[in-house]
């Protein structure tokens, strides 16, 4: 899930910049091994990451996927809490800094600070059921750290 995140990030950001996308969604150990279990295929899941890579809310199964790769991560706990620890430490290894300068943004000056307000935003947003906390979350994430903050 980290790496999936991470090379979304960066392919949205040329994508937007360039009309087009230099990068393909790679997933990592923990999402393949998630695609065995729940006995998904791998286009399947590739194919629920839209054009801005947010991830269609609306099948049952791709949540049980991220919610799978959260768990698997550490991002989400068993109790179905998130660990804002471990996204934290996910979030604050991005470089947003490149993005944000291609952009002209000027509003967010240290990631850290981006990084508490989009955890405080999105964290407030526990009471989804078990199924769709790792979906929900990680559109808002994406919601704020990316795509609202730049317009």
């Amino acid at each position: 899930m980290e790496g999936l995140v991470k090379f979304l990030f960066v392919a949205f950001s040329f994508n937007q910049i360039l009309g087009q996308s230099r990068y393909q969604v790679t997933l990592d150990k923990h999402d393949l091994e998630c695609i065995k279990e729940l006995a998904l295929m791998k286009n399947e899941v590739l194919s629920a990451f839209g054009n801005n890579f947010k991830v269609d809310e609306g099948d049952p199964e791709i949540a049980k996927f991220m919610k799978c790769a959260f768990l698997k991560a550490g991002y989400i706990t068993d109790n179905n809490h998130i660990n804002v620890t471990g996204i934290r430490k996910w979030l604050t290894e991005w470089d947003l800094r490149d993005l944000h300068r291609e952009y002209e943004v000027s509003n967010v000056e240290d990631l850290n600070v981006l990084v508490d307000e989009c955890l405080k935003k999105c964290i407030a947003n526990e009471y989804y059921s078990q199924d769709e906390i790792a979906i929900k979350t990680y559109n808002c994430l994406l919601d704020c750290l990316l795509w609202k903050r730049l317009y």
